[in-house]
């Protein structure tokens, strides 16, 4: 039994100059064994296996199939691009979105990928620190106006600054005739404290309003957050986005610190 798992013929029916050699001859020493050449197609792969010598199989001997070549029949490039287009071609889904397959029941909105969904949630806040509802939730409006020693801000004027300096970016990112207010006077407010309570609670509603139109414009498909503006010194909706994030990040635990210090 040899190496390959079959049975060599006997001795005698081997020529001399065959016996001394391995049944397997390198390539080229046989010449009377020929394939045809339409036996391998364009778009094939034959595996480099070595042939048996036809003067080895003339007494009845037939080698293993496994000793020939290996043909793997691959697709053409116009049947790959027909395919290709077919799948293009297939209608899309009709569902809604959101629409969860497996529960048979709408659940939440996604927005399409993964960069605009971490942004949002970057803007809402609460994964790396308080969200604005939590720093500004039953906050006691007799001590708004109140600025803690050491600090050079209030409460209100730190919650108008952020108000104010949300919407500039908004608006910015809307329209190239927008003029921003003068820096850095026009993003504080005039006074420490809110005139009335009423205007404390514009204030925390038109936060709420500009935060949830900007987050429109990042779920809108149609914005690239990469492409830059054609005004300004050519910012992008993603850097517009990551300055809303950070500003209002910075200034949020600015505001948690004043209302520990102010209810004491």
């Amino acid at each position: 039994m040899s190496r390959r798992g079959f049975r060599l013929p006997s001795s005698d029916s081997l020529d001399p100059r065959v016996r001394s050699r391995s049944p397997l001859p390198r390539a080229g020493t046989c010449r009377e064994f020929r394939l045809p050449s339409s036996a391998f197609p364009p778009h094939s792969i034959r595996a480099p296996v070595p042939l048996p010598c036809a003067k080895t199989c003339r007494r009845g001997f037939r080698p293993p199939s496994s000793l020939f070549p290996i043909r793997i029949q691959l697709p053409s490039p116009a049947a790959t691009l027909a395919r290709e287009q077919a799948i293009k071609a297939r209608p899309q889904s009709t569902r809604p979105l959101g629409y969860n397959a497996r529960k048979m029941k709408k659940t939440t909105a996604r927005p399409k990928g993964v960069l605009r969904e971490h942004l949002i949630q970057s803007l809402r806040g609460g994964q790396a620190h308080a969200t604005f509802d939590q720093a500004i939730r039953n906050f006691p409006l007799d001590r708004a106006g109140i600025r803690p020693p050491g600090l050079p801000h209030s409460a209100w004027e730190l919650l108008e600054h952020m108000r104010i300096a949300q919407n500039d970016i908004l608006r910015f990112s809307q329209s190239a005739d927008y003029v921003s207010p003068p820096f850095p006077e026009g993003y504080w407010p005039a006074s420490p404290a809110p005139a009335s309570a009423a205007q404390w609670t514009a204030s925390i509603r038109r936060f709420r309003k500009d935060l949830a139109e900007f987050e429109a414009i990042i779920l809108d498909p149609a914005r690239n957050l990469r492409r830059r503006f054609p005004w300004g010194d050519g910012p992008t909706l993603l850097r517009e986005a990551l300055l809303i994030v950070a500003h209002n990040s910075y200034h949020l635990g600015q505001l948690m610190l004043v209302r520990q210090l102010v209810e004491k």
